[in-house]
């Protein structure tokens, strides 16, 4: 007489997918322990160290003296209130300019593939490329913007990334940045329906009213989105305002000009310059620990002014 064998509850179709699954995620979770929670614990533990990069052996745990140091230190203050200004401008003036091709992108003109592509291809030349292309248009001697400028005003011969370093950045990170920020804003305005704004059309309103009570409050969604990323990637601008220095070539973070050593530029100095890895180690943690600060508050704040496809954006009584 044949017996039915009753196979195991591991075998069970649940079970098996559940198997799979580990399998799969496995060398992603691998890889995020080993490559990004082991790190991030040894720079956390690196930064309440006097760890100078070299010698292990000579290393000593020194608690919150870094931190503590990173408060009254000058070079720190200062490079604080250089991340502050260039935040401030480089921020909002990046979000309008998106918001304003976006808007022209989504008009009937002719060629608008074509200028959609232009204005995208900065943004995924690599950055390296695009920095050093912006340092020739910038040179003081023979950059193409001189050459415009002593057109109009002959002998003119301006140090753009001496003189006017913070300026020549926010025109770089604008240029590069641009298409990104336009793109996210066209798909924006595409999910816009329609039939809002042919019935405001329909009613009377100019193109200024229908823009400032229906598209700009159904797209600030896409605007929380641009201001998160916008203020994160500012805060933690470096390699831009180091690749951009007159002087990269084997002395990267060193010849920044003093204008644009910013927060993460100067956590970089202390680290690879001046060989004070805790201390750098412990300024890298402030900055992260201000960008979950900074990203939690405008999402706090976002209750008030990020309308979403509801009854939100037409209240009721």
């Amino acid at each position: 007489m044949l017996r039915i064998i009753a196979f195991p509850n591991w075998q069970s179709r649940s079970a098996r997918e559940a198997r799979w699954f580990y399998v799969f995620v496995a060398p992603w979770l691998v890889g995020f322990i080993f490559l990004t929670v082991i790190p991030l614990a040894f720079g956390l533990y690196l930064s309440l160290t006097n760890y100078n990069g070299v010698n292990i052996n000579d290393l000593k745990f020194v608690g919150m003296a870094n931190y503590e140091r990173a408060f009254s230190d000058s070079n720190v203050l200062n490079s604080i209130q250089r991340t502050l200004y260039y935040t401030l401008i480089s921020v909002p003036t990046g979000i309008a300019v998106s918001l304003l091709i976006a808007f022209w992108m989504t008009l009937d003109i002719p060629f608008k593939g074509l200028f959609r592509v232009i204005f995208y291809i900065p943004y995924i030349i690599p950055l390296v490329a695009t920095t050093w292309i912006w340092k020739l248009l910038f040179e003081k001697n023979f950059g193409l913007v001189n050459g415009v400028v002593s057109a109009f005003s002959p002998g003119t011969a301006l140090g753009w990334l001496i003189d006017y370093p913070t300026e020549t950045l926010t025109l770089l990170v604008l240029w590069l940045g641009t298409g990104g920020g336009m793109i996210i804003f066209i798909a924006g305005l595409q999910g816009i329906p329609k039939d809002l704004l042919e019935a405001a059309r329909v009613d009377g309103t100019n193109p200024w009213q229908q823009f400032s009570k229906i598209t700009l409050p159904l797209l600030t969604p896409v605007l929380l989105f641009q201001l998160l990323l916008g203020f994160i990637r500012a805060l933690q601008i470096m390699i831009e305002p180091m690749l951009l220095s007159p002087s990269a070539n084997g002395t990267l973070g060193v010849a920044v000009p003093a204008a644009n050593r910013f927060f993460m530029v100067t956590a970089y100095r202390e680290m690879f310059s001046f060989n004070r890895f805790g201390y750098g180690s412990a300024l890298i943690w402030l900055m992260f620990g201000t960008s979950v600060l900074l990203a939690l508050g405008i999402l706090w704040s976002s209750r008030w002014w990020v309308f979403y496809d509801d009854n939100r954006i037409f209240p009721t009584d």
